[in-house]
């Protein structure tokens, strides 16, 4: 039986979204705005109300920032029996991390990925909020490849309110060597942080590698990066700077960074020089106020018909993206509802996991495709939606699996259903799932033996086999003596046998007598 609630708060639970040791994301329904919404708990979050506090800074921060590639927190709150909970905007995509556990990414899409990341957290920095736990985990990416940063729980700015105890509660792995070394955590360490995650993100590994999370800190804190064979020397020099161990020897900035990245990876020349023009039009030409900057260098007629074509490029590109995020908001939201037999498969959605049956009224975006129900000793299914199909039910065959025969005497003879399958010993005796399945081991001498196989339950290894006994021959019977014959009586006609001369002679004696 599911333990997931049906409502947190005024929000209707219509799904599982990710799950984790620490907690849960649902997928819900705001019934007062009809639209979707995440909703994050907190495993060991009942009844803390430290974890209420992470939530309500998150919320903050989230309306402090108000950015495109920043999530948007819509609610916090407390709910009896489950604990405080966040209710945010629902991004339909996966975390970079999960896209990153299929390895590196072509350097295209990782620097597109990283330019939005940096705009991100540059518009913290700018508003005096340090992350505190940059790491790939932490960035949403949409199907249409838009970046958004989220958890600020633990973030830390003007009039934060962090207890002790979350002095530190960032990933290791992705922590700056002064954070894990006692320091405070400042944009320096968010730059530490984003550079990590572009070295994961370029070449598939961390570049401070460890079997436990001792040796992951002593690295970060004391050796030098790990680099997989095949970068250039360029690329090394790159990430020795941005990884140094004291901040002030790292790049101040994430635009001189990713300007030197952009150099030393291997890009198309084209990709290239928009990569350049969009870092060079962003914040360089741009004051803090969001203005345009008046150029105070020679050629300024030159400079000005540049920032023309920019300007223009720029407000295309807005444009386009203006189109995109009405076009997205105008994606309709469809219901699901999925079922299974049996029940607890668990249901992935273009690759997207939507937890396990059954589903009552999941609320899905935009087109869905594809549906891929598992579940253990069951075959997969795959399922391809109609345009307008709401109601999925699925009926799941159990997949075959293996046994080992082994036998004393071996050799004997194993028959699966009366099919002969070869001789014991057999390591990995193939089994259909669906049905009874009956086997039989005969070996000459021995008695057949028969068993119904039954899935998980292991065979007696070895099977030993009962001889036949065979009954020892009887010993023959004396023949009884010859009885002697009775004297046939004389026949008429034949005379009497006559007795022997000394019968005759005691005769003759007793007479006289």
């Amino acid at each position: 039986m599911s333990l997931d609630p049906s409502h947190i708060g005024r929000y209707r639970i219509l799904g599982t979204l990710g799950q984790g040791s620490m907690g849960t994301v649902y997928l819900a329904e705001d019934p007062r705005l009809n639209r979707g919404v995440a909703i994050k708990v907190v495993r060991a979050g009942l009844g803390d109300p430290e974890v209420l506090a992470r939530f309500q800074r998150e919320a903050e921060i989230s309306a402090k920032l108000h950015h495109p590639n920043v999530i948007t927190v819509y609610d916090v709150g407390e709910e009896p029996g489950v604990g405080p909970f966040l209710a945010m905007e629902f991004v339909d995509g996966e975390s970079l991390s999960v896209i990153l556990k299929r390895g590196a990414m072509p350097p295209t899409e990782a620097l597109e990925l990283l330019l939005q990341a940096r705009e991100a957290l540059e518009a913290a920095h700018r508003a005096g909020i340090v992350h505190r736990d940059l790491k790939p985990e932490n960035f949403m990416v949409s199907k249409d490849r838009h970046l958004k940063l989220m958890d600020f729980g633990i973030a830390k700015g003007d009039g934060a309110r962090v207890t002790k105890t979350s002095d530190f509660l960032g990933t290791p792995a992705y922590a700056a060597p002064e954070v894990l070394s006692g320091g405070q955590a400042g944009p320096g360490s968010d730059r530490w942080a984003f550079a990590v995650s572009a070295f994961e993100m370029l070449t598939g590994r961390l570049p401070f590698p460890g079997e436990s999370v001792g040796s992951i800190v002593y690295a970060i804190v004391h050796q030098a990066p790990v680099y997989p064979d095949g970068v250039s020397e360029t690329f090394k020099t790159l990430f020795d700077r941005a990884l140094a161990k004291r901040p002030e020897d790292r790049h101040q900035d994430l635009k001189t960074f990713l300007v030197a990245l952009v150099e030393a990876v291997d890009l198309p020349a084209d990709h290239r020089n928009l990569l350049e023009r969009r870092l060079e039009g962003t914040l360089s030409g741009l004051s803090a106020s969001g203005a345009w900057s008046q150029p105070s260098h020679a050629g300024v007629h030159r400079e000005s018909r540049r920032w023309k074509v920019l300007a223009l490029a720029a407000t295309g590109l807005l444009a386009l993206l203006i189109t995109q995020q009405v076009w997205s908001r105008r994606e309709p939201l469809r219901k699901l509802s999925i079922t299974s037999h049996p029940s607890g498969a668990e249901v992935t959605l273009d690759g997207q996991k939507l937890g396990r049956t059954p589903l009552r009224d999941v609320l899905v975006k935009g087109t869905p495709r594809s549906l891929l129900v598992e579940k253990t000793d069951y075959m997969s299914e795959t399922h391809e939606l109609g345009p307008t199909e709401q109601a999925v039910e699925i009926r799941l065959l159990p997949a075959s699996y293996f046994v080992t025969v082994r036998s004393d005497p071996t050799e004997a003879q194993v028959f699966l259903n009366g099919h002969p399958e070869g001789l014991t010993p057999l390591a990995k005796l193939e089994v259909p799932g669906e049905g009874r399945q009956v086997m039989e081991l005969r070996h000459e001498g021995y008695e057949t033996w028969s068993e119904a196989l039954q899935r998980g339950e292991a065979l007696a290894d070895p099977i030993r086999l009962q001889k036949i006994d065979v009954p020892e021959p009887k010993k023959a019977a004396k023949a009884p003596a010859a009885k002697t014959a009775p004297k046939k009586k004389a026949e008429k006609g034949e005379k009497p046998e006559e007795p022997s001369k000394i019968r005759k002679l005691f005769k003759d004696l007793f007479k006289k007598d």
